[in-house]
């Protein structure tokens, strides 16, 4: 397809202007004096799980000037101040405040951030793939052939939700915890309702119990156990 010529100085001071409002900000972090108790952090995309008293999610983050593959550390605290949306990957200024230790719960940080300025927030792409609506195919790596209405999951990745149907019935539940590469949902209700091909509900609902991970290959979604056997696979509904 042809750039309609007219519209490309739009195009290229659009262009312009995201290099000059890039290039301030990382200006900006550069000539940035930090006070003593003041730090720039790395908050991940998602979640991961701490275990504690009680399992509970905790945000990951990492003090490295850039982002470091593995270098992720768990943190029990919130962040004063700070809107955490899942999917995506934060750098913030944060200013540390230590806490006494006998004020707060023994599975509790002993420190509590507040957030200074945010400096930048990225989508992070793999995360939001399984964002999406997904038909069943198939059960414990067999296809499932099926004359009443095919049972469907919705994956909200933003809202950490599970809706969809059964043969018949309405599904729904939380998500306890998505990255790339795992998932587990808390415990899905359904509705009553007999339906025709009860059976092939029942299996579909109580492989949903056992799902660990998951992958993503063209536009099927594979969920797994903890072990890796494949437990229910799904195509991409368009």
């Amino acid at each position: 397809m042809k750039l309609n010529i007219i519209a490309l100085p739009f195009f290229l001071l659009l262009f312009a202007a995201c290099g000059t409002t890039k290039d301030a900000v990382e200006t900006e972090i550069k000539d940035m004096v930090l006070n003593e108790d003041e730090s720039i952090i790395w908050v991940n995309s998602y979640y991961s799980q701490c275990a504690g008293v009680a399992p509970m999610p905790c945000l990951m983050i990492q003090e490295n000037e850039t982002i470091t593959e593995g270098a992720w550390k768990n943190t029990t605290g919130r962040i004063d101040g700070f809107d955490y949306q899942p999917g995506y990957k934060y750098k913030l200024v944060v200013r540390t405040v230590k806490l006494d230790p006998e004020t707060i719960a023994a599975d509790r940080a002993t420190i509590k951030r507040v957030l200074v300025k945010e400096i930048s927030k990225e989508m992070d792409v793999e995360y939001f793939r399984i964002h999406d609506i997904w038909a069943l195919t198939a059960i414990g790596g067999k296809t499932i052939e099926i004359t009443s209405q095919r049972p469907s999951i919705e994956v909200n990745a933003n809202e950490l939700r599970l809706f969809g149907n059964g043969t018949c019935n309405t599904i729904n539940g939380r998500i306890d915890l998505l990255t790339p590469t795992e998932l587990k949902f808390g415990p899905v209700i359904s509705t009553k309702k007999f339906c025709p091909e009860q059976e092939i509900e029942t299996a579909f609902l109580l492989e949903l119990n056992k799902v660990a991970n998951y992958t993503i290959k063209d536009l099927s979604l594979i969920m797994m156990d903890t072990k890796g056997n494949e437990l229910l696979q799904f195509k991409k509904v368009d």
